[in-house]
């Protein structure tokens, strides 16, 4: 089937424009486990030949969609609709269409009533594990349906190249060429890491129950704070700090406050900003109630009371903001509109300097714009991700490993990699980032090495893993020169440009082209 019913969407597939969504009847994963009626969501540009030979394949990084001109848009420069039919797959675990934690459970029906967890009917955290080799399997089998008998491309980012990687490895004669960007053959020990650094700041939020939260009420301060510490494995030590080096934005007085413990920072004072050195002296602190005072609030209330200094002590906490919204880094305004792309959202923003006689914060007060950008970036993370979805999708990462059930585990781990990568027969283009502080050139090296008719381009950039996704000229550049190469203008697989069925979607079709596309990428 072709189209989803609504109980089968996540509850932020809204956020995908274009999308369509295809329903297998059943697939069994990696794992073992098997999972019925299965959304997959997608979007295509461009037409699919009459004989099926004109695909090209885009995968998502962990936090992207299937909308490759929402967060890779510079790509179709190179990728010409009136010539490639380019399609995008949402991954399994991910909230923007395919199966998740977010979709019904099947047999959620099942349960009693006094079993019902507080996610019912979704599967929570009871939604199996899946690996790449899932996804990219999965993918395949709706490609076949859509008409597709041969695919020219698959170009991938970040968790994007891992898919890249294993499409030309489970299906060689179907996949033509491969263009892995910023990845890995394995996620590393230093990736695996930083993942369960990430998970660990959502299972500290006491609102993660297991997973089993109220899809209305997830454990959001938790998800901000592994957003947080993404955000800087995205970039680069020397560009963090040639961007934000320590200036501070312009804080309010601290005063005594009420918190009353929401899930978003309130700005405590509305009085006008006053250079520290202007303010008057504040006064005592009141004593802090004893426990036997019957003005102590209970340990369940939701509301306390903080003297100025506790103030200062937990400003950035879930209810301690010093400075209006619109100081920090990356602040669009209420309506403002984000990428729902893939690493980190902010490839344009720039620190903005305030205006206005004496509003620039001196040397010694204020909030760095360092911490203002995390925070903007890490709360405004939680209008457009599932902290359970976020979970699966970085353990789905952990599992990868080009040489996993290929070759003996006992061999070291350079030899594996290297004996399933001289198995790769499609020419591929290889390119890193010089600064990736995830995927350093190393590992790209090594692919390329192990490719054996590969190229290795590395993009020179101050972004870190992000620059991928910022220096869109030197990488659209590669790209371009290698599809030249290896699919030129007159290829004969090609010739063909009759349209096929309905634009290679079997429920009716959808002819949908960049008319303007982006010119910045955002992931």
């Amino acid at each position: 089937m072709a189209s989803a019913s609504p109980s089968n969407s996540s509850s932020l597939v809204h956020l995908v424009a274009g999308h369509k969504t295809y329903i297998l009847p059943s697939v069994t994963l990696e794992s073992g486990a098997t999972i019925t009626d299965v959304p997959v969501a997608y979007n295509t540009w461009g037409t699919l030949n009459a004989k099926g030979t004109n695909c090209v394949v885009v995968c998502h990084a962990l936090s992207g969609s299937s909308d490759v001109s929402d967060w890779w848009g510079p790509l179709f420069q190179v990728l010409d609709t009136d010539r490639f039919f380019v399609i995008g797959f949402n991954v399994f675990g991910s909230p923007y269409g395919s199966a998740s934690p977010l979709t019904l459970n099947p047999s959620a029906s099942s349960l009693p009533p006094d079993l019902r967890p507080p996610c019912w009917p979704a599967y929570g955290p009871d939604f199996p594990s899946t690996t790449v080799r899932d996804d990219v399997r999965a993918h395949e089998r709706i490609l076949r349906e859509l008409g597709v008998t041969r695919v020219q491309c698959v170009i991938g980012g970040s968790m994007g190249g891992f898919a890249a990687l294993e499409w030309c490895l489970l299906f060689p004669s179907f996949v033509r060429t491969v263009i892995p960007v910023a990845t890995s053959s394995r996620h590393s020990a230093w990736c695996v890491s930083w993942s369960e650094v990430q998970r660990q700041a959502i299972f500290a939020d006491p609102v993660y129950d297991d997973g089993y939260y109220h899809p209305s009420n997830p454990p959001r301060a938790g998800l901000t704070a592994a957003r947080m510490c993404a955000l800087m494995t995205y970039r680069a030590r020397v560009s963090t700090e040639s961007r934000f080096s320590r200036r501070r934005v312009p804080t309010l007085p601290a005063t005594r406050a009420e918190v009353t413990g929401g899930p978003a920072p309130v700005l405590l004072a509305d009085a006008e900003y006053t250079p520290l050195a202007s303010r008057p002296a504040q006064a005592a602190p009141k004593a802090w109630p004893t426990s036997s005072s019957p003005s102590s609030p209970s340990p369940s209330s939701p509301r306390k009371f903080l003297t100025p200094h506790a103030v200062l002590h937990s400003e950035g906490s879930k209810g301690l903001r010093l400075y209006p919204e619109e100081y920090e880094v990356g602040y669009v305004g209420k309506a403002g509109k984000g990428s729902l792309g893939g690493e980190s959202s902010d490839t344009e923003e720039k620190v903005q300097t305030t205006s206005g006689e004496g509003r620039v914060a001196g040397e010694d007060e204020g909030v760095f714009y360092a911490q203002t950008y995390l925070r903007h970036h890490g709360r405004k993370f939680l209008s457009r991700f599932d902290p359970n979805c976020y979970v699966h999708i970085t353990r789905k990462m952990d599992t990868h490993d080009v040489a996993r059930g290929r070759v003996s585990d006992h061999l070291p781990d350079s030899e594996r990699v290297a004996a399933v990568l001289g198995t790769v027969k499609q020419p591929a283009l290889v390119i890193a980032v010089s600064s990736d502080f995830l995927y350093p050139v190393e590992e790209q090296e090594e692919l390329a090495r192990g490719i054996p008719n590969s190229r290795l381009r590395v993009v020179d950039s101050l972004h870190g893993h992000d620059g991928f996704l910022i220096e869109l000229k030197q990488v659209n550049k590669h790209i371009q020169e290698f599809l030249k190469e290896f699919i030129p203008e007159n290829d004969p697989e090609l010739a063909e440009a009759s349209p096929s069925r309905a634009n290679g979607d079997i429920s009716g079709g959808l002819d949908v082209r960049p008319s303007t596309p982006k010119m910045t990428a955002k992931v």
